[in-house]
Parts: structure tokens; C-alpha cells; sequence
């Protein structure tokens, strides 16, 4: 009978953690679109560090200003194909030889000139140039977006691992309190003889290490947090904020499952179809630049000339002009089909990329669902022995004090499910980095990218 306590106490254990697993969850998502943002649902913190970093991160900041030089590419790529206007002037001394008199004459002259003229057809070369502009907006703006994808999934990482590491340190000095009764326990062994100096010295050396090793976790937190704050474009982060712990991670995995087959139109192969596109247009505009240009030109011209005998006597002539002009670059040495050559090689080098950018997207989808039915299952697993560790130790505890086991015996039992805990820490990160990211991934597999509104 005297063993009743301690079941009761193991099934109040278990029970307890059971409860605390349900709160923790509260709902647990059910959907893709809920795993998206599984991490910021089980850490409220993160919310708002998220929120600032997407406003100040450097990163982001960066692909905003390629996105604003690719803006000004497409004003500067659609210009030729408005009105130009331009002014000219000029003035010379000219030496005239005249058949109609004798010698070498030498006279000023002063010119000047306005003209308009607009691009009726050249086979819309200019039109491909400022699609290939708009494309390459397309692809800023696309790496804007994964840029801040790839800011929230790294701030993720690092910020459930310094969630771990700070567990780490708990632990760590947790084993020096440890060493450190363990080390006075043996010094009064030691001044009892029943421990010799060897074995005292051994003592010291291991609370020395576990010291150190504490040090050394303090200085790597310390650093995380540092390169944190950085990433995010924090002013300050403090690991005191942090959570105590990751809670219990959901089982999504029936949630997450690939498509058959990837739409040809997904976010994940945005970037390659449009680098197609944009190699497409580069061609066709390289295609005709020996074919003739026609354009519209207008215009005023001012002009000194000659009608008498006498050299001297000069009469200004006003030209106002409009009409057609014809651009035809008949011979450029090989130069246009080089370049020809040049764009169709890109247009097929895209080609390949986009067939091999779906290969990639499929095993993906395909690999990641496995990883995260895998690691899951790792997880449940994980939980369990600590459940059971948990439940074990507490039962322990009772027969320590009942004297059925040694103080010592129970100290390494609960280091164990120290351990135990750690691990499931560890576990319960990776698992949550790991359904966040394949939930975007599955979103990216199978929506355009303007139907993800994400982050």
C-alpha cells in the first residue's frame, strides 16, 4: 500500500503535463493558412519584433531602393517612345573656294535649330526594351517580397533559438549548483577521510568546467542577441523578454499536404517566368535593329547662305520643317547578329531554368511534407519520454524521501530529464521553423503571388 502515493502522484504528473500541453495550444491551427503563421500563434512576442524589423531591417530597406532604381529603368526605357525635342547651335569660320570666283575666301557663320520628332514604327524595339524594364520591376518587387519572407523566416530561427539557448544556460547552471553542493559535500568527506585529494581535485576540476561552459553559453546568448537586434533593427533586445519556453507544437501534417502537380503560374516560379519573359522581349527588340525605323520630325532651322558674287554679302535663310524620316541601318559589322545571338542563348538558358524551377518546386513540396510527417512524429515521440521522465522523477522524488533511493541517484534522474527537456525544446523549434516554412512553400506552390499576403 505504501506505493498507492506515489501512482497517484505519477498520474497527477501526467495529467498536469496533459493540461498544460491543452492550454498552451489553446486552438491549435487546423489550416495551411493558420501554419503560416504557426510560429508568431504559439509566441505572441515575436509579433511585434517582426512588425519593426519588416519597417527597419536593413534588408528590407535595401530591396526598397532597388525597387525604387528599377522604377526610374522603366521612365528612362519608356522615353524614346514619346516626343523628343532638341536645340542646337553653333558657329564657324568657314574657308570657301568658289568656282565663280577666283581664290580662297574666309567668313563667320552662325547657325542654330529646334526640332520635335516622335517614333512612328520600328517593329516595337522600343516597346520590348521598356517591357523588358517592367520586367525587371516585376522581379525587384518579387525580391522585395522574398526578401521579407526571408527576414521573417531567419528572425524566426534566431529567435526560437535564443529561446533554446537561454534554456541552455538554465541548464548549465543548473549542473554548476550541482557541482557545487556535490564539491562541499566532498570537502567535508575530504576532512573526514573518507575522500581522497585526487577525487577532490577531480571535483573542482569538474565544477571549474561546468562553470566555464555556463560562461561560454552567457557569451554565445549574448552574441544571438546582439546579431538579433541587428537583423531586426532593434535599438535593444533583452533575453529577459524572451518566453520561458516553446510550447507544445500542433500536429499540421494532414494539413500540409503537396498538390499533384504545381499550377505553371505559382509564386515559387514567378522569378523564372519572368526572367523568360524579359529574355523573350530582349530578343525580339534585338531582332530588328537592322530593320528601317520611320519617325515623325518637325522643326526650325536658321542658316547663313551665299547667293551674289560678293563673298561678303551673306543672307540668313529660316527653314521650317516637317515631315518623314527613314533609319535604316544597313551594315553594322556583324553587330546585330551577335547580339541577336546573345539574347536567343538567354531565352533558351531561361527556358531551361523554368523547367528546372518546377523539377526543383516538386521535389520541395514533396520532401518537406515527408519532413514535417517525420519530424512530428520525432516530436510526439520526444514528448512522451519527457512526460514519462517527468512522471518518473516525481515518483522518485517520493521514494527519496522515503529513503528508498540514494539523494544522489535522484539528482542524476532529474539531470537526465533536464536533458529530456532540453531536447524537446530543441525539438519543438525545428518542428515549428519547419511547418512555418513548408506552409509557405505550399503557398508559393500553389498560388500566383498576389494571393499571398505574407508577411
Amino acid at each position: 500500500m505504501a506505493r498507492l502515493p506515489h501512482l497517484f502522484l505519477t498520474l497527477a504528473v501526467a495529467a498536469g503535463l496533459f493540461t498544460a500541453a491543452v492550454r498552451a495550444q489553446g486552438k491549435p491551427p487546423a489550416t495551411a493558412a493558420d501554419a503560416l503563421r504557426l510560429p508568431e500563434t504559439l509566441l505572441p512576442a515575436l509579433q511585434p519584433l517582426l512588425d519593426a524589423a519588416l519597417k527597419e531591417s536593413p534588408r528590407v530597406l535595401s530591396s526598397r531602393l532597388a525597387l525604387l532604381a528599377a522604377d526610374a529603368n522603366i521612365l528612362a526605357a519608356r522615353a524614346p517612345q514619346g516626343w523628343q525635342a532638341g536645340i542646337g547651335a553653333g558657329a564657324d569660320v568657314r574657308q570657301e573656294m568658289r568656282r565663280d570666283i577666283p581664290g580662297v575666301h574666309y567668313s563667320f557663320r552662325f547657325s542654330y535649330g529646334v526640332s520635335v520628332s516622335k517614333s512612328l514604327w520600328d517593329w516595337d524595339a522600343k516597346a520590348n526594351r521598356a517591357r523588358y524594364a517592367e520586367l525587371q520591376r516585376q522581379l525587384a518587387e518579387g525580391e522585395l517580397a522574398e526578401a521579407r519572407r526571408a527576414l521573417v523566416l531567419e528572425l524566426r530561427a534566431q529567435f526560437a533559438g535564443l529561446i533554446v539557448r537561454t534554456a541552455e544556460l538554465a541548464q548549465a547552471r543548473r549542473e554548476d549548483d550541482r557541482l557545487s553542493r556535490l564539491l562541499t559535500h566532498d570537502h567535508e568527506r575530504a576532512a573526514r577521510g573518507e575522500v581522497t585529494a585526487l577525487d577532490l581535485n577531480d571535483s573542482e576540476n569538474a565544477l571549474s568546467l561546468a562553470r566555464l561552459a555556463a560562461e561560454r553559453l552567457a557569451s554565445q546568448l549574448r552574441r544571438a542577441g546582439e546579431d538579433f537586434s541587428v537583423l531586426a533593427g532593434l535599438k535593444d533586445f533583452h533575453a529577459a523578454s524572451l518566453p520561458a519556453e516553446i510550447p507544445p507544437v500542433p500536429d499540421l501534417a494532414a494539413a500540409l499536404r503537396p498538390p499533384a502537380a504545381p499550377a505553371p503560374d505559382v509564386a515559387a516560379l514567378e522569378a523564372a517566368n519572368t526572367q523568360l519573359a524579359a529574355a523573350r522581349a530582349t530578343l525580339a527588340a534585338e531582332k530588328v535593329r537592322q530593320k528601317p525605323t520611320l519617325d515623325l520630325v518637325a522643326g526650325v532651322a536658321q542658316d547663313e547662305v551665299n547667293y551674289t558674287a560678293n563673298i561678303g554679302s551673306k543672307v540668313g535663310v529660316q527653314t521650317n520643317y516637317v515631315g518623314l524620316r527613314l533609319n535604316w541601318n544597313i551594315w553594322d559589322s556583324h553587330a546585330s547578329d551577335a547580339a541577336v545571338s546573345h539574347a536567343l542563348t538567354a531565352v533558351r538558358q531561361a527556358e531551361l531554368a523554368v523547367l528546372q524551377a518546377g523539377d526543383t518546386l516538386r521535389r520541395q513540396l514533396a520532401d518537406g511534407a515527408d519532413d514535417v510527417r517525420l519530424g512530428q512524429q520525432e516530436l510526439a515521440l520526444r514528448e512522451t519520454q519527457l512526460a514519462n521522465a517527468i512522471a518518473r522523477l516525481a515518483a522518485d522524488q517520493g521514494r527519496r524521501d522515503a529513503g528508498e533511493i540514494s539523494a544522489d541517484a535522484w539528482e542524476q534522474r532529474s539531470l537526465a530529464a533536464d536533458k529530456l527537456r532540453l531536447d524537446v525544446q530543441q525539438a519543438r523549434a525545428a518542428q515549428l521553423l519547419r511547418v512555418a516554412e513548408y506552409a509557405l512553400l505550399l503557398r508559393r506552390g500553389t498560388l500566383p503571388a498576389a494571393a499571398i499576403a505574407f508577411p
